[in-house]
């Protein structure tokens, strides 16, 4: 399976686009502790479809996390802060080891 990675987009069109999958995960680096992103993983299931929205440089701001999470979870990649291009990947492995995991214990 090939990962669709869209190009840069507006704020409004990337929450449009990510509200269109069946899971919806934000990583954001003020969220605190690996829990709520553990709980996330666990309910992911094979052939749904996730969308996971990557910030800019800088994170998101206040109001965008606040909207984003109207309909998105809010993960955590851990303690550091990481690059845009390092996040994505980041939260890619963390989805990617969650689902074939569970596929291997199937």
């Amino acid at each position: 399976m090939i990962p669709k990675i869209r190009p840069v987009l507006s704020f409004s069109d990337a929450l449009a686009i990510a509200n269109t999958c069946d899971v919806r995960l934000v990583p954001y680096e003020n969220e605190r502790g690996m829990a709520a992103t553990a709980k996330a993983l666990k309910k992911l299931k094979p052939g749904q479809s996730v969308s996971i929205l990557i910030g800019p440089e800088g994170g998101f701001s206040e109001e965008e996390i606040a909207q984003a999470r109207e309909t998105m979870e809010a993960i955590s990649l851990g303690r550091r802060i990481l690059r845009t291009d390092t996040a994505a990947i980041c939260a890619m492995s963390a989805v990617m080891l969650a689902l074939e995991s569970r596929e291997e214990e199937d």
